[in-house]
């Protein structure tokens, strides 16, 4: 590990713990049982995962868990007015980073018109 390297692995675990305790003091909650997977099946809206193919922060198998999870939906037909379906799911994989801009077809799918 170079010299860098564990700066920023201390610096971050510092960090990290800050934001944790600060968390904890004004929400009353513990950031580290924060388990979206123990949630997803809760969901009862249509929803659209996206997720960067080049995202280093959160790997794609994460969102493809939370993705795979039975919630009792469907995945979404091209020609199914989005507004009118009660529980559907789609998963999209972009070619781009965890920050970098989603190409427009990602918006154009997520918006809603009337």
């Amino acid at each position: 590990m170079t010299p860098f390297q564990l700066l920023a692995k201390i610096t971050g675990t510092y960090i990290e713990r800050k934001v944790r305790e600060k968390i904890r003091e004004q929400a009353n909650f513990d950031i580290h049982n924060l388990l979206p997977i123990n949630h997803v099946q809760k969901i009862k809206c249509p929803v659209i995962f996206v997720h960067g193919e080049k995202d280093s922060l959160v790997l794609i198998k994460h969102s493809r868990a939370l993705y795979e999870v039975n919630f009792g939906f469907v995945k979404l037909s091209p020609n199914v007015n989005f507004q009118q379906i009660r529980g559907e799911k789609d998963f999209i994989e972009v070619d781009v980073g965890h920050n970098d801009p989603r190409p427009d077809s990602v918006y154009e799918k997520v918006m809603i018109s009337d």
